[in-house]
Protein backbone atom coordinates (compact mmCIF):
# COMPACT_ATOMS: atom_id res chain seq x y z
CA UNK A 1 0.00 0.00 0.00
CA UNK A 2 1.66 3.19 -1.13
CA UNK A 3 0.36 6.48 0.10
CA UNK A 4 1.22 10.07 -0.66
CA UNK A 5 0.17 11.18 2.83
CA UNK A 6 2.21 10.48 5.90
CA UNK A 7 1.19 7.29 7.68
CA UNK A 8 0.00 8.01 11.22
CA UNK A 9 1.27 4.64 12.41
CA UNK A 10 4.73 5.77 11.42
CA UNK A 11 4.11 9.05 13.26
CA UNK A 12 3.04 7.12 16.37
CA UNK A 13 6.19 4.96 16.23
CA UNK A 14 8.39 8.03 15.96
CA UNK A 15 6.63 9.66 18.90
CA UNK A 16 7.17 6.50 20.95
CA UNK A 17 10.87 6.56 20.01
CA UNK A 18 11.13 10.18 21.12
CA UNK A 19 9.41 9.35 24.39
CA UNK A 20 11.84 6.51 25.12
CA UNK A 21 14.74 8.80 24.25
CA UNK A 22 13.52 11.49 26.64
CA UNK A 23 13.06 8.95 29.43
CA UNK A 24 16.66 7.77 29.02
CA UNK A 25 18.13 11.27 29.03
CA UNK A 26 19.12 12.90 32.27
CA UNK A 27 18.10 16.53 32.47
CA UNK A 28 20.96 18.98 32.10
CA UNK A 29 21.76 20.76 35.32
CA UNK A 30 24.15 23.55 36.12
CA UNK A 31 27.14 22.51 38.21
CA UNK A 32 26.58 22.84 41.93
CA UNK A 33 22.82 23.39 41.64
CA UNK A 34 20.15 20.76 42.12
CA UNK A 35 17.02 20.98 40.04
CA UNK A 36 13.67 20.52 41.69
CA UNK A 37 10.95 18.24 40.40
CA UNK A 38 9.13 21.13 38.74
CA UNK A 39 12.25 22.32 36.92
CA UNK A 40 13.00 18.77 35.72
CA UNK A 41 9.42 18.33 34.51
CA UNK A 42 9.50 21.70 32.74
CA UNK A 43 12.79 20.82 31.06
CA UNK A 44 11.47 17.45 29.86
CA UNK A 45 8.31 19.09 28.56
CA UNK A 46 10.33 21.69 26.67
CA UNK A 47 12.55 19.00 25.12
CA UNK A 48 9.54 16.88 24.14
CA UNK A 49 7.78 19.89 22.63
CA UNK A 50 10.82 20.85 20.60
CA UNK A 51 11.31 17.31 19.29
CA UNK A 52 7.59 17.00 18.51
CA UNK A 53 7.59 20.24 16.53
CA UNK A 54 10.62 19.07 14.54
CA UNK A 55 8.88 15.78 13.81
CA UNK A 56 5.67 17.58 12.78
CA UNK A 57 7.59 19.91 10.48
CA UNK A 58 9.62 17.07 8.93
CA UNK A 59 6.45 15.23 7.90
CA UNK A 60 4.53 18.39 6.97
CA UNK A 61 1.64 17.72 9.35
CA UNK A 62 -0.82 20.37 10.40
CA UNK A 63 -2.12 20.67 13.93
CA UNK A 64 -5.46 19.36 12.64
CA UNK A 65 -3.72 16.22 11.30
CA UNK A 66 -2.15 15.56 14.68
CA UNK A 67 -5.34 16.25 16.64
CA UNK A 68 -7.41 14.08 14.30
CA UNK A 69 -5.02 11.19 14.96
CA UNK A 70 -5.97 10.93 18.65
CA UNK A 71 -9.37 9.47 19.61
CA UNK A 72 -12.09 11.83 20.79
CA UNK A 73 -12.60 12.12 24.52
CA UNK A 74 -15.90 11.00 25.95
CA UNK A 75 -18.11 13.44 27.83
Amino acid sequence: MTSQKYDFRQFQEELARLERKVEKQEPAKPPGKKLGKKEIAAQRTAMAREEFLVLRKRHDLSVADVVAFFPEEEG
